[in-house]
């Protein structure tokens, strides 16, 4: 992938001029394959630069650039709390100019912002925003997707680290029935529910079953 992109970054052909939205992919593309490899720093730069030529080409797509405030948040979660909540919120404000067909963009911002507000212990905070994110996932979804055992495997994460047990539990529960429906006995999600589990009976005392 990073062969692929260098050589379209370098390719002198009218289609992927700078002043395109080729371009801009491209560099947001290239962007995200340094963040998968670790290295923010180059990642926010190219996103950056992605961002800039997209604020140059006329009658551009917002959404685009909320993809990118999405994209530099997810750069900045583990590392500045504020800078991701930022972006993360000038990429809702886009996408909320047309709630209904950014549902889903906007469900996930809400459980990206809900992991940083957590990370940083607000986690009054992340339960509101994963409440909300769950009753907009119900209201556009059937029942029993992979993201509402998702978002619930969050909010039964919340719950345990507050210590309210039972209703970690009732979550925790929830959601594997939800990933065994979908995925079966083996798949990493339900393996991190296990986990969880785990935790929560180790908290209750009961070590068999942990």
């Amino acid at each position: 992938a990073k062969d692929l992109l260098e050589q379209l970054l370098n390719l002198k052909s009218d289609s992927i001029s700078k002043n395109s939205e080729i371009y801009a992919r491209l560099l947001k593309n290239y962007g995200l394959l340094l963040w998968n490899a670790g290295k923010d720093d180059q990642a926010l730069e190219y996103l950056r630069q992605s961002l800039n030529y997209y604020g140059k080409i006329e009658s551009i797509n917002e959404v685009n650039k909320a993809d990118l405030f999405n994209n530099i948040g997810l750069v900045y979660a583990q590392k500045n709390a504020e800078a991701a909540i930022n972006n993360y919120e000038k990429a809702l404000a886009i996408y909320e100019t047309d709630a209904g067909e950014f549902l889903d963009k906007i469900i996930q911002i809400s459980i990206n912002m809900s992991l940083v507000e957590a990370n940083q212990g607000n986690y009054v905070n992340a339960l509101r925003l994963l409440n909300q994110a769950l009753i907009k996932w119900k209201e556009g979804h059937q029942k029993g997707l992979p993201t509402e055992a998702f978002i619930k495997v969050n909010i039964g994460t919340i719950y345990l680290q507050t210590d309210q047990l039972v209703l970690a539990e009732d979550y925790f529960t929830e959601a594997k029935e939800i990933y065994q429906q979908n995925y079966g006995t083996r798949h990493s999600e339900l393996a991190n529910v296990f986990a969880q589990l785990s935790e929560l009976k180790l908290k209750q005392n009961e070590y068999d079953d942990a």
